[in-house]
């Protein structure tokens, strides 16, 4: 994918969401199993604009999230990563779902799953 290093704060992390949102239904997951997301910021000053968009993804119960500001190796504004968890099969087990999701604004973007069964 081609990577968005042009834009506001608010443009970016409309599209990082956008893009675990995307992913997340891969794993027949959504926002709101989302449990923890870290997310690094160019600037402190994108704070404002990146948590007003966030908080519409996230309305009600948000993950804990954990936010520094960081020089990022990609010339973007916003990095998030997530760990979702997406509890239960029809037979009553619980699955846990580690997926963990790194974007660096990238349309497609690298993410690691590992799904573990617990019995």
């Amino acid at each position: 994918g081609v990577v968005m290093t042009d834009g506001t704060i608010e443009d970016q992390t409309r599209v990082v969401l956008d893009a675990i949102t995307d992913t997340l239904k891969l794993a027949d997951c959504h926002l709101s199993d989302v449990v923890k997301a870290m997310v690094w910021l160019r600037d402190r000053s994108d704070f404002p604009g990146f948590d007003s968009v966030y908080a519409e993804y996230f309305p009600k119960d948000p993950p804990a999230r954990s936010a520094v500001i960081s020089e990022l190796l990609v010339d973007v504004r916003v990095e998030i990563e997530v760990v979702a968890y997406h509890p239960a099969n029809e037979m009553g087990h619980l699955h846990l779902l580690y997926h963990l999701l790194r974007q660096r604004i990238w349309n497609i973007c690298s993410c690691w799953m590992e799904f573990k069964k617990i019995w």
